[in-house]
């Protein structure tokens, strides 16, 4: 990893958190030449009752030259459109993801579609 040093006047009545952050960062988010990849992303689903910690860690697929997220998003969507195809959700209308997995049997489908694609989540149910 590159080391990165920034020189800026920086104006703190004017200065938005997310824009300094991006500026700062800009360079270092676009991948170079041949260079590998990797998604992390944690969710932590909290009520009165249990924490859900859902994992997942993929990175660069060197056989088929797919990078993490390209594999994790594109084949979520792809599972999506399988879902349908395969009549696992048939309700009409528009319905945001967070919907969809709430039907025990599409969010396992879900998951081994992407599982058969070895992308792997972990869950810990505490």
């Amino acid at each position: 990893m590159s080391r990165l040093i920034v020189f800026m006047s920086v104006s703190s009545n004017q200065t938005i958190p997310i824009n300094l952050t991006s500026s700062l960062l800009k360079e270092q988010w676009f991948l170079k030449p041949n260079e590998e990849e990797f998604t992390v992303m944690k969710i932590i689903l909290k009520n009165s009752k249990q924490l859900i910690e859902v994992d997942l860690y993929d990175e660069y697929d060197k056989k088929t030259n797919v990078t993490s997220m390209a594999r994790t998003t594109g084949y979520t969507c792809t599972a999506g459109v399988n879902l349908l195809a395969n009549n696992v959700f048939n309700e009409k209308g528009i319905y945001p993801p967070e919907l969809i997995g709430q039907k025990i049997e599409c969010y396992e489908y879900v998951i081994e579609y992407l599982k058969n694609r070895n992308i792997n989540l972990k869950t810990k149910i505490k």
